[in-house]
């Protein structure tokens, strides 16, 4: 699930993170209190699962990040509807683009077009997801 595509903003924005094993017991034994964002060692290893820089993981912020690197770390996740390729970056983007499925892969298009409006970044256009 960590590299679903509407999993991105969740698994970035909290300033706080815990991880369970599946009988819900505390990630590498770590005393439940403590914020694992906090944990060097349980950065580093989600960072390289997913692959997406420790330090974007630890202090993610949308405006932090220029539009080309939210797009690559948009690269590394799936959708089983490619309209969500589109749709889960809405809230990274700021954008003001509305969900409509049943576009398909126009969705992305839609999402490029408002940002080389709004942004200029014609580079964009390079991209494919």
């Amino acid at each position: 699930w960590m590299t679903r595509a509407w999993t991105l903003q969740e698994l970035l924005a909290p300033k706080v993170m815990f991880f369970y094993d599946s009988k819900w017991k505390s990630y590498l034994s770590l005393d439940t209190t403590a914020n694992y964002k906090e944990s060097l060692e349980i950065m580093q290893e989600l960072a390289d699962a997913i692959k997406i820089p420790h330090g974007t993981i630890v202090i993610f912020s949308p405006d932090n990040l220029g539009v080309r690197d939210k797009l690559r770390l948009a690269s590394t996740r799936h959708a089983t509807v490619k309209e969500d390729v589109a749709y889960s970056l809405i809230g990274i983007f700021k954008s003001d683009i509305r969900p409509h499925y049943g576009e398909g892969s126009d969705a992305l298009g839609h999402l490029l077009e408002e940002i080389v409006a709004r942004f200029g970044e014609v580079t964009v256009l390079a991209w494919s997801g």
